[in-house]
């Protein structure tokens, strides 16, 4: 029997935090599944196509977004309080906006121009990657001395007991065009981890983003969610896996990492396991939109504000059964669960000296890392993003713009006619 993807497995209406609240008991599970198997077939079978975005675009109006909108509005209506409503119908339309974006890039896969693998590190990250969802090589000591010594004021303003020091999460973002952000984009291009991640995507990659991050012992952002009703931090805290196709990721340990420094940990066999790709997608923007601090008014450090308070528990209880999960799900396994065993040990950790490159398949794969027991760990984030997923974004925009600029146009005349009026009635 193919394994299920975790997300689809968790029975919260057992969990001690979640058993005794009240749930809305209108949802039709069996119908919901259905709608959302019916989504899932349309953008498989888009996908399978291998037509023009254009036409993969018209496709999705026609198939697949009329049921996303269907399915948003009946979970709408039956959704208790305004804040909620207006939340979930917000993750909704965001959900459909990444799944589009996703097909886009996916069709823009039949495009993309192969060209030979160079170098024996690009060969083997090629290999890697493709056999496991995961590719480790190891920075030039040139190399990766420029990039500490480029981090360095940062890394002296991040130290704890600094200003930037505290229990929540420790990072500095740097831009585009930063030394820091060239130095690292340098070594992921000469270790073969960015040529092996577009054969991988088989798509041109660009960089995202880039930043710094400190995680040591005393941070507690991912700690004690469930203190309330007695349950120690899960042996599986901040396992998740990434919402966006078009991205992949690759990390660079500045300082020797081993079990006890947070090395990221990632889990190959997840990528086998069977998944739903709409509710999946929907599940991370659920989190954004019901984790927003402002939502909860929370000003504590725990990174899942809506499943620490047990104000608003009750809504994540009220969602229909299919959507009454999260894509951080790691921190609701119970210890010594059999969830829990199989996936830790299934779990690889990656430890290493200074200059240790890591590039992983997030959206595929479930992965955590950057929880200490003692020491510290500094290590570079980096996002790299197809190009046409910028592309797209652009054309959007670019629409967006000439549609506000018609807008004006027409709302200047309409004004201009009524002032007219005015004067000659």
């Amino acid at each position: 029997m193919e394994a299920l993807f975790p997300t689809l497995e968790i029975d919260y209406d057992e969990h001690p935090a979640f058993r005794n609240l009240a749930r809305a008991s209108s949802w039709n599970d069996k119908q919901l599944e259905a709608w959302i198997g019916e989504i899932d077939l349309a953008l498989d079978y888009i996908e399978r196509l291998q037509i023009r975005v254009r036409e993969a675009e018209s496709h999705y109006r026609d198939a697949v977004l009329p049921k996303i909108e269907a399915l948003a509005a009946y979970v709408g209506q039956q959704l208790p309080g305004t804040a909620l409503r207006k939340a979930v119908a917000k993750a909704f339309k965001l959900c459909g906006d990444e799944i589009l974006l996703d097909l886009r890039c996916k069709n823009e896969r039949r495009l993309f121009d192969s060209r030979p693998l160079i170098g024996p590190g690009e060969l083997s990250c090629h290999e890697s990657i493709h056999e496991t969802g995961l590719a480790i090589a190891k920075a030039d000591t040139d190399d990766l001395r420029r990039l500490q010594e480029r981090t360095h004021a940062e890394r002296e303003a991040m130290r704890p007991g600094s200003a930037a020091d505290d229990a929540g999460r420790n990072v500095h973002a740097y831009g585009q065009y930063d030394p820091a952000s060239r130095r690292a984009v340098d070594i992921l291009r000469k270790t073969g981890i960015w040529g092996a991640a577009e054969k991988y995507k088989r798509l041109r990659l660009e960089l995202a983003y880039c930043a710094l991050e400190l995680s040591n012992e005393g941070q507690t952002w991912y700690r004690d969610c469930y203190s309330d009703a007695g349950l120690p931090t899960s042996d599986t805290a901040y396992l998740h896996y990434d919402g966006n196709f078009s991205v992949i990721k690759a990390l660079i340990y500045l300082n020797d990492v081993d079990l006890q420094a947070g090395p990221f940990r990632y889990n190959s066999q997840s990528l086998k396991w069977k998944r739903s790709v709409f509710t999946n997608t929907l599940l991370v923007h659920l989190d954004q939109a019901l984790g927003e601090r402002r939502y909860h008014g929370y000003g504590g450090t725990y990174y899942r504000p809506r499943f620490k308070l047990t104000s608003t528990r009750n809504d994540f209880a009220s969602l229909p059964r299919c959507f009454r999960s999260s894509s951080h799900f790691g921190d609701d396994l119970l210890n010594g669960s059999p969830m829990s065993k199989r996936l830790l040990e299934a779990e690889r950790p990656v430890t290493g000296p200074a200059g240790t490159c890591i590039l992983f398949d997030g959206y595929g794969g479930l992965h955590r890392g950057g929880l200490v027991t003692k020491g510290e760990r500094w290590v570079i984030n980096v996002g790299l993003q197809a190009e046409a997923a910028s592309r797209f974004a652009q054309r959007y925009r670019r629409k967006l713009r000439e549609g506000v600029i018609r807008f004006t146009k027409i709302a200047g005349v309409y004004s201009i006619l009524k002032r007219l009026r005015r004067v000659f009635p």
